[in-house]
């Protein structure tokens, strides 16, 4: 805070209210406050109490000489041991099938952004869990979208991991696996779980809605394979096709009603180039580069996500059913909940304050 006003950018955010409500409900920072090494933190405090917009919540604990939230926690944590229950939060999560040394969790940031509050608590439940069962944190980058990914985001992301105390034992992309990537995409057209659709973007999107099958459904494996080829050769023809995998277009979720899988991108990518021309989707390969990467073992996979991605989590979960013809893997859910917030009216940074997609590998 030597240089700073505020924790995070040029104005007001929810950090700063979360920081103050825990050390203006304390009572050890009135001891501790004037110490040398927090002389920053007092001046930014300080600050903070006069801020009009919280005059009067400073001008009413000094006339009643007490903290109104400081003294709720108290009588609340009173109770709660009266009654013998616990207090406070727990990570005592019970992962059903983990064992010591046979985890291995994995933090998968997309590199077409900065991290952002939902980002930090899903990173650090991964590297709680890693650590905990003696297992391994990985962080990796899905960089399946060219059009929006540049290493400018892989290095912030990377330093911002670095100010969180995160220490992964590997870094790795899902680019490092493209070429097995499309081989399954090939080996899954040859099974008929997977075909190549022309339809238009807005017809497509109209279709599932309407739960109406396409009429590329029906293509022979032979036409899915020559248009598959179009794709991978990124040409006019390809550029006009989506390979989509063969699932259930009357289920009641729409994200099951045949998902695109893989879609041509001409932009180069900033880590492979011009090499590749189709790019699977997220929920195409991370569940593959999962199984990929804990294959030489008999891993059980946890899915560690919020309630945003209720929906489209059930499609990850059958990703892995087709794919398990390529890398046989088992999986399980474990749900998290972000907490809510409130900014009191103020709130001008940290938009999309959820917590992002990690899985626990067992």
């Amino acid at each position: 805070m030597a240089s700073r006003s505020y924790f995070v950018g040029p104005g007001l955010t929810i950090a700063d209210l979360a920081v103050w409500e825990r050390l203006f409900a304390s009572r050890q920072w009135d001891a501790i406050k004037d110490s040398p090494p927090f002389y920053h933190l007092k001046r930014w405090d300080e600050f903070f109490q006069r801020d009009p917009r919280f005059v009067d919540i400073v001008t009413e604990v000094t006339v009643k000489g007490k903290r109104p939230c400081s003294h709720a926690k108290s009588k609340a944590a009173t109770q709660d041991k009266q009654k013998g229950k616990q207090v406070g939060g727990s990570f005592d999560i019970d992962l059903e099938g983990a064992s010591n040394g046979n985890v291995v969790t994995r933090f998968p940031p997309e590199p077409s952004g900065y991290l952002h509050i939902g980002h930090a608590k899903a990173a650090l439940l991964n590297q709680y869990f890693a650590r905990h069962y003696n297992g391994k944190l990985i962080i990796r980058f899905d960089d399946t979208n060219p059009s929006k990914e540049k290493d400018e985001f892989v290095d912030n992301i990377l330093r911002d991991c670095d100010i969180l105390g995160l220490e992964p034992d590997m870094v790795t992309y899902t680019s490092d696996s493209f070429e097995q990537i499309l081989d399954m995409g090939t080996r899954l057209i040859k099974e008929g779980k997977m075909y190549i659709d022309d339809t238009p973007i807005d017809k497509m999107r109209e279709e599932r809605v309407n739960r109406v099958e396409s009429a590329a459904r029906t293509n022979s494996i032979e036409t899915n394979l020559n248009l598959w080829k179009h794709m991978i050769d990124g040409d006019e023809k390809g550029l006009l096709c989506a390979a989509r995998f063969r699932m259930d277009m009357q289920n009641d979720n729409g994200a099951l009603r045949d998902p695109v899988a893989f879609r041509c991108n001409l932009i180069p990518h900033h880590r492979t180039g011009t090499k590749y021309k189709v790019y699977p989707t997220y929920d195409c390969a991370c569940p593959f580069v999962d199984a990929l990467e804990v294959r030489r073992s008999s891993h059980k996979s946890y899915a560690s996500t919020s309630t945003t991605f209720v929906e489209s989590k059930p499609t990850e979960h059958c990703f892995r059913h087709p794919t398990s013809w390529v890398l046989p893997m088992r999986c399980g859910h474990l749900s998290t909940e972000i907490v809510k917030h409130s900014t009191v009216g103020y709130r001008n940074s940290w938009a999309r304050a959820r917590c992002t997609s990690g899985t626990i590998l067992v």
